[in-house]
């Protein structure tokens, strides 16, 4: 059993090269690069799994967490050791041929991250049904079909029993999926999900968030671009309390228990059909934001998973921006980014908004 398990249909490879002062169309020099094993619920797990330090968490006791969706057969070693060395339980099945790379161009100068995305894997209805199993248990014969590639990090115990938890985080695209197959998939899991009793966080955006959201997912962390697809007409992206009033709407629309709203360098608004806040972070010194939304998203479980009572709204939003907040600061160890949500926890601002 364990305490929350992310889910990555379209994972990468990300390689980040840091070019001071970069410009479009020039020939540019990078002053460091290295590769990471990513993609959003990757992203994550290694921060929860980092928080808890492998049994001394910020709240004082370890996450087992562990992270499932379709690996390259081709160079999924790199996946497994970060995954071994990581603390995270590898439930991922594998896929042939290699997971997708992703280009990051880190310009520290001008504080500005240009991603370039290629495309993932596509897997068979077949991988679909098994990773479903993996999920839902909904086959009595499938120990086989979903067992995960053996690994460092694979569970020893690699069954559908595995891939049991109290919540579960669905993250990122979904990858090409087979002709006839719609885009569901996510909506079918929150669905069942919910019904067994899990909380279920979706981070995604385009159509699988749209037609996810009537499944009621515990919690969703659209940025104001993606909150104004959602609801079909432009957002302010300045105004906190047209962003509260928006986030509400879905709240009662989709029967939501909380919608963060992503506001950039503004920090984020925290809205339950009952309260709203905004969340400012302090001031740093940016190093990179690649991964710092799907550090926050790792803030909010973590605080959910917290402790048996229903966190208070404050307490949420103060551990999730100083998630995000550390991973501004591109921490190189566990100790670090631990280091850093400790240090910038009291400096969050949290400011209550209104709600009519």
């Amino acid at each position: 059993m364990h305490d929350v398990i992310t889910v990555t249909l379209n994972p990468a490879i990300d390689r980040t090269a840091i070019v001071p002062g970069f410009i479009a169309g020039e020939v540019n020099r990078a002053s460091s690069a290295h590769d990471q094993p990513g993609g959003k619920g990757v992203n994550v797990a290694v921060a929860l799994a980092r928080a808890s330090g492998g049994g001394g968490g910020v709240s004082g006791g370890g996450l087992r967490v562990a992270a499932t969706g379709f690996l390259g057969a081709d160079n999924r070693t790199a996946f497994d050791a970060f995954f071994q060395n990581t603390g995270i339980h590898n439930l991922f099945l594998p896929l042939p041929g290699s997971t997708r790379l992703g280009i990051k161009i880190v310009d520290p100068v001008n504080a500005s991250t240009t991603d370039l995305n290629f495309p993932g894997l596509a897997p068979s209805p077949a991988d679909l049904a098994a990773l479903t199993d993996l999920l839902l248990q909904t086959s009595t014969t499938s120990a086989a079909a979903t067992t995960p590639d053996s690994g460092p990090a694979a569970d020893s115990a690699a069954t559908p029993v595995a891939a049991r938890a109290p919540f579960y985080v669905l993250a990122g695209s979904l990858p090409p999926l087979p002709p006839g197959m719609p885009a569901s998939i996510y909506a079918d899991w929150t669905r069942a999900l919910r019904a067994r009793g899990a909380r279920v966080a979706l981070d995604t955006s385009g159509e699988a968030l749209a037609q996810a959201l009537p499944a009621s997912p515990t919690f969703i962390k659209p940025n104001v671009a993606e909150l104004s697809a959602l609801l079909g007409h432009a957002i302010s992206d300045t105004d906190v309390n047209v962003v509260v009033a928006a986030a509400r709407a879905l709240i009662a629309r989709h029967a939501m228990e909380l919608v963060v709203v992503s506001m950039g360098a503004a920090g984020a608004c925290f809205v339950t059909a009952r309260e709203a806040l905004h969340a400012r972070p302090p001031a740093i010194a940016v190093q990179s934001t690649v991964g710092a939304g799907d550090a926050m998203v790792a803030g909010i479980v973590h605080a959910m998973l917290a402790s048996e009572e229903i966190p208070a709204l404050d307490d949420i939003a103060r551990l999730a921006t100083a998630f995000s907040v550390s991973a501004l600061a591109r921490p190189d160890s566990a100790a670090a980014f631990r280091d850093g949500i400790a240090r910038h926890l009291p400096h969050v601002t949290i400011r209550p908004v209104a709600v009519g």
